[in-house]
């Protein structure tokens, strides 16, 4: 007799119908599963186009069809009996999520979060807390260290330039990894390679988005203000001195892994070659070069764009916040914060929303304290 696959009727809720949300959910649906989309309704625009046609097309890495179950801005009806929900957001938009997903959590439903951001199943962990979620009624988050795709979507459309072939991964809190494993193994060992890390912070901080985006953009703003879209972002402005600051400022993040007890972490060039984004792991030759990086545009405007507000403001500027929790000086860090403060006219640590108070890290605490609460959530002092 053969035995059923338990993965047979397997539902995926995708919250965030952007690049990363539309692409996941062809991803998914062509490996079997059902899926269901979902988009802010401020943000349905994303989604119009499937209302009346379920349908994504994508090609590139990943070609096919996807039919998906439902779509739609209605979160309690995208939700509703699924088997696991992925968020595809930018990190803006991870609070406001995960405000209104704590009134639907249903401990054994995981939630992935794709990318986290550095640090953003800890934070959807605190913010079910504020919301009053017993901590018993909190399922595993999962958080991977960068978006499974190098990818652009419009309308029923999605192209697929990379699939990004190693990444990190962990879980909040990680004594429940375990009851991920079948889920990491079914959908996600198949075409790439997970590699699981001790802690989510840990897989987080492989984030690249604060490593690359910010140099890259203030050492090329007067270019990139003028040339827009007819330029491209890492072929056209990573030179020599770019790779070297990039270089700084990666050397940060491998001094705050050592901090926080995280050894054996590789740079963020290495890691790019090991994903599929380039052939060489020397920071120059890495972006400027990698044949994953070179189609990839200038954005239209900086006013605004995440370049800034979030690979700055939030990854940046945590990056700095962290070293002086853990006493690792990050000067590369704080510098390019500084000049993104004067060029945006805004105080960014000042204004800081991602701080290690907001992932639930104390000041004071030792290492291990900080790896106790990062394996069990627990607090071991009442008031942050």
């Amino acid at each position: 007799m053969v035995s059923e696959d338990p993965f047979s009727n397997f539902t995926w809720a995708i919250l965030g119908a952007g690049n990363g949300g539309k692409t996941a959910a062809a991803d998914l649906s062509i490996q079997g599963a059902q899926v269901r989309l979902w988009e802010f309704p401020q943000f349905s625009s994303n989604i119009s186009s499937l209302l009346t046609n379920p349908i994504l097309n994508i090609s590139g890495a990943i070609h096919g069809s996807a039919h998906l179950q439902l779509v739609s801005d209605n979160l309690s009806e995208v939700i509703q009996n699924v088997d696991s929900i992925m968020i595809c957001c930018q990190a803006s938009a991870l609070v406001p999520i995960s405000k209104l997903l704590s009134s639907f959590l249903s401990a054994n439903v995981p939630i992935w979060l794709n990318p986290g951001n550095t640090g953003g199943a800890m934070i959807m962990y605190r913010t079910f807390e504020e919301c009053g979620v017993n901590p018993s009624d909190i399922p595993p988050i999962v958080e991977f260290g960068t978006l499974l795709y190098g990818t652009r979507a419009s309308g029923n459309d999605v192209q697929c330039s990379v699939l990004v072939k190693r990444v990190a991964y962990g879980v909040f809190p990680s004594i429940r990894s375990i009851e991920v494993e079948p889920i990491v193994n079914r959908f996600f060992q198949k075409s790439l390679v997970l590699v699981e890390s001790k802690s989510a912070l840990e897989a987080g901080l492989y984030n690249a988005n604060p490593v690359i985006h910010p140099a890259i953009t203030l050492l090329n703003v007067g270019a990139m203000e003028k040339e827009g879209e007819n330029r491209l972002f890492y072929k056209d402005n990573v030179s020599p001195m770019v790779a070297d600051m990039i270089q700084k400022v990666d050397s940060e993040r491998l001094e705050l892994m050592k901090a926080l007890g995280f050894h054996g972490g590789i740079t963020d060039a290495e890691n790019s070659m090991l994903q599929g984004y380039a052939e060489s792991k020397d920071y120059y030759e890495c972006y400027a070069n990698g044949k994953g990086f070179s189609n990839f545009k200038c954005p239209p405007s900086l006013k605004g764009h995440r370049y800034f507000e979030e690979d700055v403001g939030i990854g940046l500027v945590f990056y700095v916040l962290l070293g002086d929790l853990l006493g690792v000086r990050t000067p590369a860090s704080l510098s390019l914060v500084l000049l993104a403060s004067q060029l945006c006219s805004k105080d960014y640590l000042k204004l800081a929303t991602k701080t290690p108070q907001s992932l639930g890290l104390a000041p004071g605490w030792s290492l291990s304290t900080i790896q106790s609460y990062l394996k069990s959530a627990e607090y071991l002092h009442p008031h942050l």
